[in-house]
């Protein structure tokens, strides 16, 4: 049995294991080197972070044959002793091995403390079936008690690396006005960090490493992308005090309406301006017709009720507002819902061409034909559908 403690827990048991610990603030890592924080070991309990229940020196809960350290401060030809401490977890296991088959494992078994501070790792730390102890010997790899190591899978970024994207990169023209001047930008490749992973989609079922990944001041960055996530436009309701639709409609009803009036307990709109000499007009209407009741949107030259077939309409049968139907001598859409609204994160499409094709109203994807590495996630249909 190995085991792993960090933050006085176990993060990995069994015969093999990997070790890892988020990035500090600026790094850059990939996820295959771990993005978890290893906190401080309040040895006997369990907490981390309260030290005046901290017993500095050991962990009284346990009674280890034998003790190696590990440290930051450390080097590898140093006996492992607390005074003189191991610099890598490779040293330190190989100690353990060594003393297996000098000795055995003692009883209790063997200890790697692992000392405050950062503990930079390169590659996957393995711990095979040779390294493996048992429940009487075991082979425990733990925070020092009172302090917090740090194992990093990640490079840091230094401040003096970044400069400003100025109107002369070929990116200035994908960045909103208000950004512009604003970016920072660096080039990894000259730092000798030129392994990116694959930037590819994940999640739903599909278990796939990720890309390098950003941390600033310890907490993952969210991949660039447009919307944020966070951004969202609410639809037009019957209680604003104006509402544009938009479409293709015959004749063209789209355009401004403003509310004038209460109708069926909600407001009722007028458009602003005649369309071939005729005012039209949006209400909602509810009715019963046969024992069932009914409610729906009109957008008519009639002000209220059932609309008459003299002039051109539209309906949506619904209590709130949307896209609508032509009715009798109309022709087209015409729906309530602006095109490219930011849908809590998403852009709505204008339009679904085919399973593989939409198009899109407004010009934020002609900013991005010269990138090439440019990804497209979006949700197919109404929420909780697949992700395409």
């Amino acid at each position: 049995m190995v085991c792993i403690i960090l933050c006085g827990c176990m993060l990995a048991s069994g015969c093999q294991g990997v070790v890892s610990t988020e990035p500090p603030p600026g790094d850059a890592g990939t996820s295959d080197t771990g993005t978890s924080d290893a906190g401080t070991s309040d040895a006997g309990t369990g907490d981390a972070g309260t030290s005046d229940r901290c017993v500095v020196g050991r962990d009284p809960g346990a009674a280890y044959g034998a003790e190696l350290f590990v440290s930051p401060a450390g080097n590898d030809v140093h006996p492992g002793s607390i005074e003189q401490p191991f610099a890598t977890l490779e040293r330190a296991r190989d100690a353990v091995r060594d003393l297996r088959a000098a000795t055995g494992l003692p009883t209790g078994g063997v200890v790697i403390w692992l000392r405050d501070g950062v503990h930079p790792r390169a590659t996957t730390f393995e711990l095979l079936a040779e390294d493996s102890g048992s429940a009487e010997k075991p082979v425990v790899f733990r925070a020092y008690p009172c302090e917090r190591p740090r194992l990093i899978g990640a490079v840091p970024l230094q401040p003096e690396w970044f400069t400003t994207v100025t109107d002369k990169s070929p990116a200035w023209d994908r960045f909103d006005p208000t950004a512009r001047g604003q970016v920072l930008q660096v080039d990894l490749g000259v730092h000798g960090i030129t392994d990116h992973g694959r930037l590819e989609a994940r999640g739903f079922g599909l278990t796939r490493s990720a890309a390098l990944e950003l941390f600033v001041d310890g907490q993952p960055m969210q991949l660039a992308r447009w919307p944020e996530a966070h951004e969202h436009e609410p639809p037009a309701s019957h209680e604003d005090r104006q509402i544009t639709l938009f479409g293709a409609s015959t004749p063209d009803v789209t355009g401004l309406y403003v509310a004038t009036d209460t109708k069926d307990g909600v407001n009722a709109y007028a458009r602003q301006g005649l369309v071939g000499g005729l005012q039209y007009n949006l209400y909602r209407h509810t009715w019963d017709y046969q024992g069932s009741t009914y409610t729906a949107w009109f957008l008519s030259t009639n002000t209220s009720g059932y609309p008459s077939d003299t002039d051109p309409w539209w309906h949506r049968y619904a209590q709130d507002l949307g896209d609508f139907t032509p009715g009798v001598g109309a022709a087209g859409s015409v729906s309530s819902h602006k095109p490219g609204r930011i849908n809590r994160g998403f852009v709505s499409i204008a339009t679904r061409l085919s399973d593989t094709a939409f198009s899109y109203s407004g010009t934020r994807p002609q900013r991005n034909v010269h990138e090439v590495d440019l990804s497209l996630v979006g949700w197919q249909g109404r929420e909780g559908a697949r992700p395409t």
